[in-house]
């Protein structure tokens, strides 16, 4: 599976995300590169951000850095799916949610 996320602020692309899920080692595993406008790599050029699958269900899937810093918790309800990005930075958590709907 791939995929790529953007975010536009005031009609300009802030950052990229690519990603993909990949199966290492028996487990599935979130592969991401991040690029600001312009495609500079906050990545070094041959590494990428991996988060192996921590828990899933039927509609639910998390994704998480081994040190917890970060985690992508994904939920689907029909044509709804809501990602919640939590991040501990600092021993301070945040979350930011995201919901995309499925067009027709």
């Amino acid at each position: 599976m791939l995929g790529t996320f953007r975010v536009v602020q005031s009609g300009k692309p802030v950052f990229y995300e690519f990603w993909v899920v990949e199966i290492d080692n028996d487990r599935a595993v979130l592969k991401l590169k991040h690029f600001n406008a312009g495609l500079a790599g906050w990545e070094d050029k041959d590494s990428s951000t991996k988060m192996p699958v921590v828990s899933s269900s039927k509609d639910d899937v998390v994704f998480a850095e081994p040190d917890g810093s970060v985690s992508l918790h994904y939920h689907r309800a029909g044509a709804t799916l809501t990602c919640i990005v939590h991040h501990v930075k600092n021993g301070k958590a945040d979350d930011e949610t995201f919901t995309l709907v499925r067009t027709p």
